[in-house]
């Protein structure tokens, strides 16, 4: 029995948009209706099926090629970031340490500068009461008088680097904590970037699942795959780490700026200030325990000030290169 005609004509089969040939049969099987049971719906029927064998087959090709290639592909790119980051970590920290010793350096001079300035003060007081005490024209307790205003002077500059000391320390050793955790913190996200976003695209691909036994299916399972290959194009194109060629041209900023530091005079000047003071309490009978106590205070303070300037500009550095390490994975631009 022929075919029965229900008043529609014939549109391209929906599977058929590569412009494939597809059998006459298969074609219009969904627009045409046949005798039940009859010789044209029986072949219609399997060419029906066939073409959508054929169409599965197609989707289950293409899926299992777009599959391997994302695999390759994050293979590929998981091996880049480990050996990025194994160049990049000693060097990172390595300019870490060079931005520490530039702070300290310059906060250095500064602070022999300071001591400088204080000292030469001291030494100004202590002059001007070794003259009036030899001058003859004062009476004794004017003398006295003299001597234990000089000693409250010493006394207060002694009680107040003490006290700027403790601050120092305190602030020195918080700063320093704050760089072990930060390094820390930094290495960690060094080492999971390695596989920071290919992971979500591993589960993509396997949420594919296996060969697919439907159309929908395969259809379904080629668009998850598609999905991951654009994750994993989106993963590549972000950046977490500083590339070695910015890491280079800081360091080479860093030698220029510690070539670039003036000659730290002050030092042997504040030497030669101290040595002063120790003849003049020597011709004047004039010795203080506090003062001598105040002159290493001084120096301590020049100390705990540049190493406190160092691990603060150490938590500066790495404050400013955790948000890029935290940004996702790929190479990244300085």
């Amino acid at each position: 029995m022929g075919a029965r005609r229900r008043g529609r004509q014939p549109r391209p089969y929906p599977w058929n948009e590569d412009g494939s040939p597809v059998a006459a049969t298969a074609e219009v099987f969904l627009v045409q209706a046949y005798v039940s049971r009859s010789p044209e719906e029986g072949a219609a029927l399997r060419d029906k099926e066939g073409l959508a064998e054929a169409v599965r087959k197609e989707y289950v090709a293409e899926s299992t090629r777009l599959a391997e290639e994302v695999r390759d592909r994050i293979a590929a790119e998981q091996t880049r970031r480990q050996l990025a980051w194994q160049e990049v970590k000693p060097a990172f920290f390595a300019l870490l340490e060079k931005e520490r010793n530039l702070a300290q350096e310059k906060e250095t001079r500064a602070g022999h500068a300071d001591v400088f300035g204080q000292v030469d003060e001291l030494m100004k007081a202590k002059r001007h009461l070794a003259v009036a005490l030899v001058a003859g024209d004062l009476t004794t307790e004017q003398k006295d008088a003299a001597t234990a205003e000089y000693g409250r002077l010493v006394a207060n500059k002694r009680a107040e680097a003490q006290k700027a000391r403790e601050l120092l320390q305190k602030g020195l050793e918080t700063a320093q904590k704050e760089v072990i955790d930060l390094s820390k913190t930094y290495e960690e996200r060094g080492v999971a970037r390695v596989d920071d976003g290919l992971a979500d695209v591993r589960k993509m691909i396997a949420d594919a699942g296996g060969p697919p036994e439907t159309i929908v299916q395969a259809a379904a399972a080629k668009a998850r795959l598609e999905a991951a290959a654009g994750r994993l194009k989106e993963a590549l194109a972000v950046g977490s780490l500083p590339t070695m060629e910015s890491l280079k041209q800081r360091e080479a900023q860093i030698e220029t700026e510690l070539g670039q530091l003036p000659a730290d005079d002050a030092a042997a000047k504040t030497a030669q200030l101290r040595d002063g003071m120790a003849k003049i309490g020597e011709a004047v009978s004039l010795k203080s325990l506090q003062e001598d106590e105040l002159l290493t205070v001084l120096d301590e303070l020049a100390e705990l000030r540049a190493r406190k300037r160092a691990a603060e500009a150490g938590v500066k550095f790495l404050k400013a290169a955790l948000p890029q390490a935290a940004a996702g994975p790929g190479p990244v631009a300085p």
